[in-house]
């Protein structure tokens, strides 16, 4: 069984995506009233976990019965990405990454960011985090095996996500520059004793999400701003836009598929060589994660 789920910022849901029929069913992840603003999710072991903009909470949601339970952060839940058992949820206007045992079920850390953090990604191989903070135009390298800022690096205009390379040995920083008329640019990070800045590819207009191929050593981007996706080659720079339309945030590749999530249409692309198919879901779909349940045979 392989999923791709989906969070609906304006409509307080996660839409799960079979794959490959491409059918799909929504989950409402409030108790009440009370708008909650799912932004970012990830996996932890069969629980799906959203960082929620407008509550100021992180969700647990079963992915075998939907159970949910929720749990209040800090202002303004960006995002959210796992190590062990801790997870580490990106507060916004608290410029900051609290570190929730989710075991225990209780804040144990804080780190300090830069101004107003949007996203984190953690590397798995080395215990190393990378915050993208827009707002001081600059990234955070954390070490999450001691739970602490090691260092800021600065970069271009309103950063909006950055990644490390599987092996340790790059990092990735989407630079949307929003609110400018320039192009936005996806910059190539050298990791060594210290970080050297060895490649800046410019990309569509307000660039917000990216993912990576690093096998064909190519990288897939969100242009928010113009509706459309740049394919970047990591030294032949971008070799490819393709047109999708509306406000393109959240992306990931799975196989030989992209999908890409349009913030205005409430829809899911899926884009393959040949074709694209349209999946209706949420309103304002954001963050995306990609779920293998690896008991069952395909």
């Amino acid at each position: 069984m392989e999923r791709i789920y989906v969070c609906n910022t304006g409509s307080d849901s996660i839409s799960s995506i079979n794959l490959p029929d491409l059918s799909s069913n929504s989950i409402l992840i409030k108790n009440n009233e009370d708008p909650v603003g799912p932004h970012g999710i990830c996996l932890w072991n069969d629980y799906l976990l959203t960082a929620n903009n407008y509550n100021n909470s992180l969700s647990k949601i079963s992915i075998k019965d939907n159970r949910l339970i929720s749990y209040y952060i800090g202002a303004h839940c960006n995002d959210v990405k796992t190590y062990n058992q801790l997870a580490y949820i990106v507060c916004g206007e608290g410029n900051s990454i609290l570190v929730f045992d989710l075991e225990k079920e209780k804040i144990i850390s804080e780190i300090p960011s830069g101004n107003y953090p949007h996203s984190i990604e953690i590397n798995q191989l080395t215990g190393l985090g990378v915050i993208a903070n827009m707002e001081s135009d600059c990234i955070t390298v954390i070490d999450c095996n001691e739970n602490k800022a090691l260092f800021s690096y600065k970069v271009g205009e309103y950063p909006l996500k950055a990644m490390f390379s599987q092996n340790g040995q790059y990092i990735y920083v989407n630079e949307s520059k929003i609110g400018s008329e320039e192009r936005g640019c996806l910059r190539v990070i050298r990791v060594n004793n210290q970080l050297t800045s060895e490649k800046v590819i410019t990309v569509g207009k307000y660039p917000v999400d990216f993912c990576l191929d690093e096998e064909k050593e190519v990288g897939y981007v969100t242009n928010f701003g113009e509706g459309s996706i740049s394919i970047v080659h990591f030294i032949k720079g971008e070799i490819k836009r393709i047109l999708v339309g509306g406000m393109p945030r959240g992306i990931i590749k799975v196989k030989n598929s992209i999908f890409v999530g349009d913030n205005l249409g409430d829809r899911v692309l899926k884009i393959d060589i040949n074709k694209k198919v349209i999946i209706p879901v949420g309103k304002e779909p954001n963050g995306m994660t990609y779920y293998s349940d690896k008991s069952i045979i395909n």
